[in-house]
């Protein structure tokens, strides 16, 4: 017997912050000996043994005895069985005898069989071979059997390309002879002067280019039509009379006869060449000038037509045959193209030049000998002037030789045309060249190589000069203007070119999982739909009707494939897998015409600026300097003042940012920072070293854009949206590890009722302290007077000179209370909204939302509230403040509201701002009648409310949870619907496993151990929601059960039922707070030990008070406590 003197101190084996406990109830300890003897009795083989086993049983109590104590108790004589030996005869022994000869025998066949056995067991073997090789035969058959298919599918689809082919061949042979004679005009009805044209056009081509037996036939083509003119087409008896045709030809277009002037003559095209042709014209839209240009305006006109017409870079098809080739058009424009070829350029995309000059203008190609460049060149005639302009595209770093045949061309191509005017313009890829231009011509300077000391050698000697100063974003003049006139101006177009046809982008009408065959066919379902409502013929309802079958059984299959790949994320890419369930909710709350005030927009931009008006609204600026704040009550903490980290914590906090593909304010993703995490570690470390040992804040990084995130109301109210902020991943990389290196020191100098980002602590933590003194408070018969207190954008308006303050009173020092500073200050933010932006507005006070330090900056900030009460109790979730007291007598009302008093001066001194509107109480009490008295803050009437929530429980008076249960069972089926309508072609069990944990049950189980029912019928109903998931599970899934039993399909999906984990909650919060990994001092006081004085049969190892109501009985505390009593 072991006996324990009153105030005896027990030290706790085990417990890290080395706490003592007093224990209060003490008995005597009882050792209990029980000796068991047994008698094993004896068999056939141990006649008369016994064995006599004796047992001790001990109960420790609290490991407070080191050794029981065993007594030997007298053994029990066992009991023995002799057994009588058996006389056998002759005849036994020949029985024997014969016994063992068909033992013998039957082993004999047993050895037999086993061979049988293993001979049948290597037959099957050879036999599952065999199917195996036939079965890899089969497949080879198949596979060579597709094979061919596929081979005779390809070998139609050649058989067809080369039909293709040869019709095409077949259409440009017969169109060799052939050209094609265009002129001005064209009347309905043969005329005189027609066919005398016609009579001299075949004279001038027989006479000059001596094809006198060369001409067929000659008739008009093409539809008549008023003011449009018909072409000629001319049959030669072979190509060399063709080509000698084409290429003669423009050079007696130099000074034609009068009657030949309107006439121009091209190679004829096949059909195909037409058609792609008429595209090409129809990109240059015609004006027809009624006026003729008079001489005055000729230069005026030619650099209109300059700017307007003439482009470069525009890549044009290579299957229309064009490059030196001489091509006219007589409708809207002529133009004159060159594209990019293997003859010219080594790229195979981009590139091309083109010059398109209206059909007023009389004009005509200049043909090159030269292949290995990239230009055209047109002539132009202006009354009595002639213009030369060329277009060029020179690659970058191109070789001296192209620059050289360019070079060449020009001085050719000007000293054969002699022409009053030139304008040369292109891209020549030259950079780092300063050029400029006098009266004595070109001159440039700059970073020089062989091309460009050819091309500035060459244009001086042509007397040009660069006309372009304009460069592009890197600051170079790559596109360059040459001209033998310095009075040509250059500037910006104003108008995109005619010609370029401009990409609308569309935002799709189907949705993403459509196939493009699902949305082909589902427009041909609209046309056949169509075409059924015109005619209501009963074929096309039926033809219309088939396809509406077949793009609902392609839907079908669609969406069903997109499930399947949705689910199969959840294994390879958690993250895509829950973007895909946000994607099923996503609703977009803000609508395009917001108001603020009597203030409207409906623009983008607006209804951004407008928000950012709003959110700016809130700020304060400095009323007090760091003079004007009051310097007592320095307290005493070695805090510190720097902070110290190395290159591989820089590496640490890059790692989570593996699936962080959003981009902050300066453009920069953070997976792109976790790709380049070896590299990048060491420079940010260098970064954020000096940073912090000069105590600055880098102003790149205090930049954020503000979302508006919908808090309740209506949507189109901005003043019912709330700010969230986006900050840069380098600064909040930054804040964590400068966090991380100081929350140690400061988690030990804020106060215990703080339980707001705090390890340890949680809102459980916040609301089980709160609920422990309103149940004991009942059990004293008092009621407990709240009151709950609310701050105007508390975060927003946090003073910045205040917070410095506060946190070098605190102890802590610099550089670190610099850079805070520097942290704080000359902050900015811009709202995004629709895609647009509104204009950066100034930060002037509050902490950053969205960053690490700023939930614990704010916490600092208001850590002296405790010194302000000198009777009421305070608990304090961040910015969520409960002051509350026991009310005995109306004296403990006075001295609450006494309490709320030096509440409100507090407030007053730190700048914060008390939102009275939200402000309000309530009394807690079991008592038929309750003290009714009001309470004050800065004289505003508080109001007294019967039901609140708080930290996401609805609490009420009476401090019963029915009204908290009703609304999560019914939050909880509302998730669990949304489920069941989306999730209907799911057959991963993980996938809705998933879905139920995560969004129906966490709701269930938030905060279980505060308001856990002990009501029957309240389980029940609780239970009743998870049966709903299984059953449909068993549903989707196809898992048979019996009807209302749902153990078999707990036991597939692995489902335990809810009251078990509410039993394990309870078990483990209890364990967590006596292994100290829950930080609540209240809570682990009210925890007693029972150590008997004197010997019990009660075995329990806690200490339960007993009470006379359910609702005491129920208390958080004692319900775990006894639940640990009883394992």
């Amino acid at each position: 017997t072991a006996v324990i003197r009153r105030n005896t101190i027990v030290q706790r084996p085990g417990d890290l912050n080395d706490r003592h406990y007093s224990f209060t109830n003490y008995r005597s300890v009882n050792y209990i000996q029980i000796s068991i003897t047994a008698a094993l009795v004896a068999s056939q083989q141990f006649k008369g043994a016994s064995d006599i086993a004796t047992y001790t049983m001990v109960r420790p109590n609290c490991g407070l005895c080191s050794e029981p104590v065993q007594r030997e108790q007298p053994s029990i004589s066992s009991c023995q069985i002799k057994l009588i030996p058996n006389n056998t005869d002759d005849k036994l022994n020949r029985i024997l005898n014969e016994l063992q000869c068909i033992k013998s025998q039957q082993i004999k066949s047993d050895e037999l069989l086993s061979g049988i056995s293993l001979t049948m067991y290597a037959l099957s073997d050879k036999v599952v071979q065999q199917r195996k090789n036939i079965s890899a035969l089969g497949h080879s058959v198949n596979s060579f059997g597709n094979q061919l298919n596929t081979d005779s599918n390809e070998v139609k689809s050649q058989g067809q390309l080369i039909g293709g082919l040869e019709t095409r061949i077949l259409a440009v042979e017969k169109t060799l002879s052939n050209i094609t004679v265009s002129s001005s005009t064209t009347e309905t009805t043969p005329s005189l002067n027609d066919i005398a044209r016609e009579v001299q056009l075949r004279t001038l081509l027989a006479v000059n280019l001596i094809i006198r037996d060369s001409i067929l036939r000659a008739y008009r083509i093409g539809k008549t039509a008023d003011n449009k003119p018909r072409l000629l087409k001319i049959v030669l008896s072979s190509r060399a009379a063709v080509d000698s045709v084409v290429t003669t030809f423009p050079k007696l277009q130099i000074n034609p006869p009068d009657h030949l002037r309107p006439v121009s003559i091209t190679r004829d095209r096949t059909q195909s060449e037409r058609q792609y042709e008429r595209s090409i014209k129809n990109l240059v839209p015609g004006e027809k000038e009624e006026n003729p240009i008079s001489r005055s305006d000729t230069t005026m006109e030619f650099l209109r037509l300059y700017q307007l017409l003439s482009t470069q870079k525009m890549e044009i098809a290579s299957n229309v045959q064009h490059s030196k080739n001489l091509k006219a058009f007589t409708s809207p424009a002529l133009d004159q193209k060159l594209d990019r070829n293997p003859n010219n350029s080594s790229f195979s995309r981009g590139g091309g030049v083109l010059i398109a000059i209206k059909s007023s203008l009389k004009s005509h190609p200049v043909p090159l000998n030269v292949s290995n460049v990239e230009q055209v060149y047109a002539v132009m005639s202006i009354n009595t002037n002639n213009f030369l302009v060329g277009c060029v595209n020179l690659p970058p770093v191109a070789p001296l030789i192209i620059v050289e045949s360019h070079l060449s061309s020009v001085e050719n191509v000007i000293s054969n045309l002699k022409p009053h005017s030139v304008i040369l313009c292109g891209d020549f890829n030259i950079p780092h060249i300063n050029w400029s231009s006098d009266l004595l011509g070109l001159s440039a300077s700059g970073d020089f190589n062989p091309v460009s000391h050819a091309i500035v050698d060459s244009f001086s000697f042509l007397n040009f000069f660069q006309l372009n100063s304009i460069s592009n974003n890197q600051g170079n003049t790559l596109d360059l203007i040459f001209s033998n006139s310095n009075k040509v101006t250059v500037c910006l177009a104003t108008e995109p070119l005619w010609y370029v046809p401009n990409k609308t982008f569309h935002s799709p009408k189907f949705p993403h999982w459509t196939s493009p065959d699902l949305r082909n066919l589902i427009l041909h379902k609209k046309r056949a739909h169509a075409v059924y409502k015109r005619s209501n013929s009963a074929a096309n309802y039926s033809s219309f009707s088939e396809l509406r079958a077949k793009c609902k059984r392609l839907s079908k299959i669609d969406y069903q494939s997109y499930i399947s790949s949705s689910e199969k994320m959840l294994l390879h890419n958690p993250s895509a897998f829950w973007k895909f369930t946000k994607e099923l909710n996503q609703n977009n709350t803000i609508p395009c015409t917001l108001s603020l005030d009597n203030e409207t927009e409906d623009s983008p931009t607006d209804s951004a600026n407008l928000f950012s008006k709003y959110f700016s609204s809130v700020f304060r600026t400095a009323q007090f300097s760091f003079t004007d704040f009051p310097q007592d009550n320095i307290y005493p903490y070695d805090l510190p003042s720097n902070c110290y980290f190395t290159p591989d914590d820089v590496l640490a906090v890059l790692y989570p940012l593996k699936n962080n593909f959003s981009n902050g304010p300066d453009g920069i993703s953070g997976r792109l920072l976790f790709n380049c995490r070896d590299s990048i570690a060491f420079p940010l470390f260098m970064l954020f070293r000096r940073s912090l040992d000069e105590g600055i804040f880098p102003v790149a990084w205090k930049t954020c854009s503000v979302s508006p995130v919908l808090k309740f109301g209506d949507p189109s109210l901005v003043s019912n949206y709330r700010p969230i902020s986006i900050l840069p991943h380098i600064a909040k990389l930054f804040e964590s590890i400068i966090y991380s290196c100081v929350k140690r020191s400061l988690n030990h100098i804020i106060i215990d009722d703080q339980h707001g980002f705090r390890p340890g602590k949680s809102t459980v933590t916040n609301s089980l302290v709160f609920t422990s003194y309103i149940l004991e408070s009942f059990e004293s018969g008092c009621q407990v007077d709240i009151v709950f207190i609310h701050f105007e954008k508390a975060f927003d308006t946090v003073d910045h000179c205040r917070l410095i303050t506060e946190l070098a009173r605190l102890g802590i020092g610099n550089p670190l209370l610099s850079w805070l500073q520097s942290y704080l200050n000359s902050r900015t933010q811009y709202v995004k909204d629709h895609g647009a932006f509104s204009n950066l507005s100034t930060i002037s006070s509050g902490v950053p939302q969205g960053g690490h330090l700023s939930p614990h900056l704010f916490i600092l900030f208001t850590n002296t509230i405790h010194n302000y009460l000198s009777t009421s109790k305070i608990l304090l979730f961040a910015v969520d403040i409960k002051i509350y007291l026991k009310i005995s007598s109306p004296l403990d009302c006075f001295q609450l509201q006494s309490d709320l008093d030096s509440f409100c001066k507090w407030t007053q001194r730190l700048g914060l701002i008390l939102n009275l509107n939200k402000c309000h109480f309530m009394s807690f009490s079991r008592k038929r009648v309750s003290l009714m008295h009001p309470y004050f803050l800065n004289g505003f009437p508080l109001k007294r409310v019967f039901e609140v929530k708080d930290l996401g429980f609805y609490l009420t008076p009476t401090l019963s949870f029915e009204n908290h249960m009703i609304i999560t069972i019914g939050r909880a089926l509302k998730v669990l619907g949304f489920i069941k309508r989306n999730t209907r072609l799911f057959t991963s069990i993980p996938c809705l496993s998933s879905l139920y944990f995560s969004l129906v049950r966490s709701t269930l189980e938030y905060g279980i151990v505060v308001w856990q029912p002990y009501l029957a019928r309240d389980r029940l109903r609780i239970e009743r929601v998870q049966n709903r998931f299984l059953a449909y599970a068993a549903y989707v899934l196809n898992i048979s059960h019996p009807l209302h039993d749902y153990s078999t399909i707990k036991s597939s999906l692995n489902v335990s039922t809810l009251s078990f984990r509410r039993f394990n909650a309870d078990i483990n919060f209890i364990s967590a707070l006596l292994n100290c990994s829950i930080d609540a001092s209240d809570l682990l006081s009210s925890i007693s030990f029972r150590i008997p004085i004197y010997p019990t049969r009660n075995h329990s190892l806690y200490y339960v008070l007993s009470h006379r109501t359910n609702y005491n009985h129920n208390h958080p505390i004692h319900r775990m406590l006894r639940l640990l009593n009883t394992i």
